[in-house]
Order: C-alpha cells, then structure tokens, then sequence
C-alpha cells in the first residue's frame, strides 16, 4: 500500500532562508511513499509500486512564499522537482533522485541526491545516505544522513536522524518517532518529533505531528480509488501564522471514501488465457489463468465489491479450468457477491456449465449454446501405416499403457475402449450435476438438456438454462438494474499494490506443461504447444529454493508426461525442494498422467478437478521401422552391426527376438520402479499400486478413490493449501507467480500465445516426440478428451 505523501509542506527558518521539509508524518521510519525521497530513500525499496504526488504549499510571515513540488517513482526509484520563492531572497529550484536497495531479511539501503539550483545562477549538490529495517509487520527502524556535502548554509544544513516507527493496530494507525540531530544553524543540537497517522473510516486519512519546538502540522486526506487529495496546516514558528497546503497523490486502489461494496467487476473471458504471460515487444501483457484467478480471489476478499459480470464465449478450454471457473464462482458468491455470467458467441458445455453456477444467466439473442455432452473420437492409422510398409514395434507395461495403439492397431483394444468411456462418463457426469445444482432443477432435467441440445437462446430461455436474452446494448440498463448504485469497473492487468510493511509472500506457480523431455524447455508455438525440459525446471526449483520471497511452491501440471529420464529428474528435484523446508503442492489441470503424475508424486499433497486426465502409472517403448516402405521405393539398406542389440534403435529393421527381450527387460525394469515410487509416496499396498497402475488412465474422481490423490480442487485450492503448510496466516496478503523457467526470447514475446494448430486429432499429438527420440522410454499418455476444447 502506498502511504499517503504530503509533498512540499516547506517552512523556510527567517534568519538562514533554510528549506527544510515539515511533512506530518515524516519521520524516518514511517514514511515509504515517494515522499521518502526526502525523508529516507532506503525507505523507496518497501514499495515497488508506481508513486507520484504534486503539492502547490504557501508560506506565512514577513513576505509570501510559495512552493510546488513534484514527484514520480517506480520500483526502487524515485525523481522530483522542488520550487519554491524565497521572497527578496530570490528563488530556488531543485532536482532530486534517490534509490532505495532491498536486501535480505527486510533489510534496506538508500541513496539520495539534490542538486540545487540558485537565482542567480550559483548551485550545489547535496547527498543522502540512510538505512532501514523492518523485522515485524509493525515495527520498523531507520536512520538517515541528509544533506551530506553540503556546500551552503543558506539552503541546506546536515542533519541526521534516528527513529522508530510502529503499527499497533495494523494499516489503520501509525505512530512514528524521531531523534534529530543538526550539528550547526540556528537550531543546532537535538530535537525530536513525534507523528500520527490514522484512518477513522475507509478513504479517509488523519496525520498529525508535533516537534519538541512545540511546532505543529496536521492534514486531512481523502482516497479516490487510486488517488487521493488533502490539505494541511502547518505552524512552523510562533510568530508566523500558519502555512497551508493543498495535494494530490496516489493511493491503494482499494481505499475510496464512497466504496461500501459499490464496485463490481467485469471479466471478459472470451478466449482462454495463457498459462505464462509474458510482456509482448508490443501490447500490453495479458492475463493469465493464474492472474485471472487471483482477480477473482480479490473480489471475494474485498468489501469494496458488491458482485461480478462474466462475460464467456466459445473459446477452447479444458475441462479442468472449466471446472475452476465454475468454483470460483460459486466461492464469489459465497462470500455474499452477486454474479451474473453473459453468454455470447456457441458457448459450449464448458462454458454454459461454468455459467450455471452464476446468480443470473443472460445470453446473446444470436447465440447457440453448444450442450451436447462431451465426445471423443478414437483415431486409429494401424491399418494405413501397415499398407504402406511401416512397421511399429512396442514394449509397453500394462494391458492399459494404449499409447501405441493408434500406430499398431486398426480399431481399438477393450481396455482401450473401457477406460476412454469411463472417462466420458466421469465428465458427463460432472456436467449434469453441476447444471443441476447451478440451475435449480433434477439431474435428469439437466440430463435432458444434452440429449435435446444445440439450443438456440429464446429455446434455453424457456426451458430454464439461462435467465434472459440481452443485447450487448442492453446489457448496461441490465447492470444498472442488478446493481444499483454500483460502479462496473475491469481490474484486469492490474495487480494488488504491495504493502510496504508486510514482507513479500510469494507462491511459485511451476508449470509442467506439453510433453516432458531432456534439455531445455520450449516455449509454445503456432505449430507446437510446447514442452517441458527437465533441465529448465531442474534449474528453476533450485533457485526458488535460495529465494527468500518463496514461501510455497504449486506444481501446476498439465502434461500427458513424456521422457522416463526427464520425469526421474523433476521428481528428484520436487523432493529436494522439500528436503530444504519449501512446501509444494501439485495442482493437476487438464491432464497429468503418466510422467505428469510421476512428477507430482513429490508433492506434499496433490489436487485434482474431477476430470482431470490422470494416473497411466505405465511405461513404453516404440520402434518406428521404415524398412519395407523404403525397400519398395527402391531404397537398399546394409545393416553393419557390432553386436546382438547395436541395430536396436535402428529406423530401418525390426526387433529380432533377442533386441525385443532386452526393450521388454527395460520396460519391466522402469515400469517396477515407477509403482515403487506411488506406493512411496502414496503410502499403498504392493497389491493397492498394482491395482491402480497396470497403466490405466483415471479420472480425478477415480483417482482420489484410489488414493492417487488427495483432494479434489482446482488451482485457488492449492494455492491456498500451499499458502496454510507455509504458515501464512489465513487474510494474510501473498502473490501467485507464474514460472516455467524459460528465458523468452524477441520472437517469443513478438509473438502472443496460440493454440497449437493440431493437423491430426489430439489424440495423435505425442507422435512427433516418440519419432525423433525413439531411442527413449517413455511415460507418456497419448491422447485427451475432445470433449476439452468446448
């Protein structure tokens, strides 16, 4: 939160025509905003957000003065501008800059510089060095030298000070003390002050202090979302009648003195956010899910809101962020908000599920809501690859790892059939509850609805899916009507201001998503939706365990798994991050089986959506043999080999008895340790891994019944869990971080992240991996529901 900063309160002592600052509540310790370029720098590094503040102050006395001073800051940084009229004295103008360095362990340093510029032309350069502590959320220590190399007494004297400062009561009231020390001028020798900063009502400001010279200041301030104005009266000498000011400045967004849960936000959410957002060369930066999340969690927090607009479209998301959606909005309205979700373009059964949870419903007059119940088609090239002359050999462990079969097969096996249609039942089943429960009626009603749909918006309107049929220029006589008295407002792109006073408290969102490989991680492209490399996050989770701002860290996993090497690496470096005390939660999205569950296994718990792809506790090899194809296009292939299995992973031959007996011995051998590590961590029977390996893929519903995972929740969830096992206080601010390690290069962030463009169906997208590395077992899960991209 930013402090609010009276700027140029400037008294000027008669007899040495010295500037000298008489903030409120400017004492050492306490003050942190961009005014804290005058009072302490050090003081700059406690508040990174953007500060400003512009003050226009008139003097008393023998002869009128005026001053203005201006300021502007960013991160650790602040510049400024001073003028001001010393009578017959002439005038003086000022430009200043200071920066204030974070160290560990809340500590601080500053550095601040004035140059200063006379009338008449003469000038000279002033410095500032200070210090601060802040060891407790209410209890903070500075000291500060001003004006060191000083080269005049006539407009800046050396000072320094030491002072305390103190929150007893949290952000509504600090005190702030001082000991002044100025070793020539008029009033050299010791002084102190004693200042008081208190908030009676939200948006409104009371400061006031008073000096061992009996000198007295107050001010009154009022907070505008953002911005905020005062006045203040000052009296600098006995003998002069008092000095006043007037200001403006910036404020927490969240302090406004009309907000009585007037506010409500509007959420556009038309296309399916990133899972990193990263600042593009041009643009702003979007909004991840992460972000998206987090904005909604404010709302539910905040008494500034009174409800929320959700506007949703057809875009492509998977089940498990429906899902999240759909909690979301049922926690914002548990926490006594108002949520009204729009529904425009063919929202499909992800979206009209995720809007049912809403207070109201309302659709556009020329939308068709696409509820027709999840689908999936099973794409298999058996048949075509054998008529060509390709041959696929596999190695696989168990009966269920199918990831070879749409290369070896021409339809698929039973247990094929039997998990996919399990996995269709779960989602089918989730979708009919939750529209039940959203909308009010019977499970076999809403059953009903998927078997009659496509529904155009006057045919959902009148069977009871949605509430009302708007125009989007209807829509605002709609809120107004909704929300009355209410001002819709859209936060997006803007994150909470930090507290200086409260210790950065950040969560690590660790993505795993796409398939896991050896190497470095790829970011995700036009024609590939990326990958994870063992490497990258290798590297990554050994430096979030040496930040101090790291308190928890959420495995945020959305990956079908990939590379048996890769997957043993992440998990080894999953579990040494808990070694060294950070606490880590995986949180499963749409799909985290195979080596996507095999890395969450180091985890201390793991969450999952009910429909989360997962489990596939398995392994496979597969051998691509290109031999007959190429001896039908004439193509002559010598085979020169050194020993019994050198041609194993040759492209050009098939296994023979004794190579295929060695790809089974290793299949077997990485298949045992893969149910060695579940039935470690999971704490199962060799009987109860067994029973839940063989594999099978499973649904999250499923798979928490099997003790594969803990609970079922989406990524607020974890986060949350993440954020109690680190001991955060629960209303106690902290910060989710999107990370992947990966360094985005010009082309990167030239370019916006897009869905992959799948020529084949997503069920075949694990192919390319398997034919550039076939040299590699794997631990991969091959397909998804279709059903996820509406």
């Amino acid at each position: 939160m930013l402090w609010m900063m009276l700027i140029g309160e400037l008294a000027f002592a008669q007899a040495e025509g010295t500037a000298e600052q008489v903030h409120p509540a400017a004492t050492v310790a306490a003050e942190d905003s961009a005014y804290a370029l005058y009072v302490n720098p050090a003081n700059l590094a406690y508040d990174p957000d953007l500060r400003w503040g512009l003050s226009l102050q008139r003097g008393a006395g023998a002869d009128t003065r005026l001053a203005t001073v201006a300021t502007l800051g960013a991160g650790p940084g602040s510049i400024g501008t001073r003028w001001w009229g010393l009578g017959p004295q002439g005038n003086v103008f000022s430009i200043d800059a200071g920066v204030g360095i974070p160290l560990p362990e809340r500590f601080s340093i500053g550095l601040g510089g004035h140059w200063m510029i006379l009338e008449e032309g003469t000038n000279h350069v002033t410095f500032d060095v200070a210090a601060s502590f802040r060891p407790l959320s209410w209890l903070g220590i500075s000291a500060v030298s001003r004006n060191v190399g000083t080269s005049t007494e006539h407009l800046s004297l050396p000072e320094s000070a030491f002072g305390f400062a103190f929150r007893p009561l949290g952000p509504s009231v600090l005190v702030g003390t001082e000991a002044l020390y100025r070793p020539r001028g008029e009033r050299d020798g010791w002084a102190g002050r004693l200042s008081l900063r208190v908030r009676p009502l939200q948006g409104w400001f009371i400061r006031a202090a008073i000096d061992t010279d009996l000198r007295l200041q107050a001010a009154v301030e009022f907070a505008f979302g953002g911005v905020a104005t005062g006045a203040s009266v000052g009296f600098p000498d006995y003998a002069q009648v008092p000095a006043t000011s007037l200001y403006a400045t910036t404020e927490s967004r969240q302090e406004h003195v009309a907000a009585r849960r007037s506010l409500v936000e509007k959420v556009f959410l038309t296309s399916s956010p990133p899972s990193i957002a990263r600042k593009p060369l041009l643009g702003p930066k979007p909004e991840s899910w992460t972000d998206l999340q987090a904005r909604l969690r404010r709302v539910q927090r905040s008494a500034a809101y009174s409800g929320v607009i959700l506007t949703l479209g057809g875009q492509s998301m998977s089940w498990a962020r429906w899902s999240e959606l759909h909690e979301q909005i049922l926690a914002t309205r548990q926490a006594g908000k108002t949520v009204v979700a729009y529904l425009t373009s063919t929202p499909g059964n992800g979206a009209v599920m995720a809007a049912s949870a809403a207070d109201e419903v309302w659709v556009h007059p020329a939308s068709t809501l696409d509820l027709v119940g999840p689908h999936a088609d099973l794409v298999y090239l058996g048949g075509m690859l054998d008529a060509v002359g390709i041959d696929v050999q596999v190695a696989r462990r168990s009966e269920y790892k199918t990831a070879s079969e749409p290369l070896t097969d021409a339809t698929p096996s039973p247990a094929q059939i039997e998990q996919r249609q399990r996995l269709l039942d779960v989602t089918a089943e989730e979708l009919v509850a939750r529209l039940a429960q959203g909308r009010h009626v019977p499970p076999d009603v809403a059953g009903a609805w998927l078997d009659e749909g496509p529904w155009t918006a006057e045919s959902a309107r009148r069977r009871g899916l949605v509430d009302r049929v708007l125009w989007p220029d209807q829509l605002q006589g709609a809120a107004r009507d909704t929300f009355p008295r209410s001002r819709i407002i859209s936060q997006e792109g803007k994150p909470p201001g930090k507290s200086p006073w409260e210790p950065e408290r950040i969560i690590a969102v660790v993505h795993i998503r796409g398939t896991i490989v050896p190497g470095s991680s790829s970011p995700p492209g036009l024609l590939s939706s990326g990958n994870t490399g063992s490497t990258t996050i290798v590297r990554l989770l050994d430096d979030l365990a040496t930040d101090p701002r790291i308190r928890a860290v959420v495995l945020r996993v959305d990956s079908p798994g990939g590379s048996v090497f890769a997957s043993e690496e992440i998990l080894r470096a999953v579990r040494h991050l808990r070694h060294e005390g950070m606490p880590v939660v995986a949180s499963m999205a749409g799909v985290a089986a195979s080596g996507g569950y095999y890395v969450s296994l180091g985890a201390e718990e793991i969450y999952a959506e009910p429909t989360t792809i997962t489990g596939s506790i398995g392994v496979i090899t597969t051998k691509v043999a290109l031999g007959r194809i190429a001896e039908r296009l004439g193509v002559s292939i010598t085979p020169l080999a050194s020993s019994r299995v050198s041609g194993l992973d040759s492209p050009w031959s098939t296994w023979d008895p004794h190579q295929r007996a060695q790809a089974e011995r290793m299949v077997s051998y990485h298949y045992t340790q893969f149910k060695r590590h579940v039935a470690q961590a999971r704490h199962l029977t060799e009987e109860q891994t067994e029973s839940a390996a063989r594999g099978r893929v499973w649904s999250g519903t499923d798979a928490q019944r099997l003790g594969l995972v803990d609970t079922l929740g989406g990524l607020q969830a974890a986060v949350d869990r993440a954020a109690d096992l680190a001991g955060i206080p629960s209303g106690v601010g902290y910060t989710a971080v999107d990370m992947d390690g990966i360094d985005a290069g010009p082309l990167d962030l030239a370019l916006p992240e897009l869905p992959s463009l799948g020529v084949l169906d997503p069920s075949l997208s694990w192919i390319t991996p398997v034919l550039i590395r076939p040299d590699t077992t794997w631990m991969l899960t091959p397909w998804s529901l279709s059903a996820e991209t509406r």
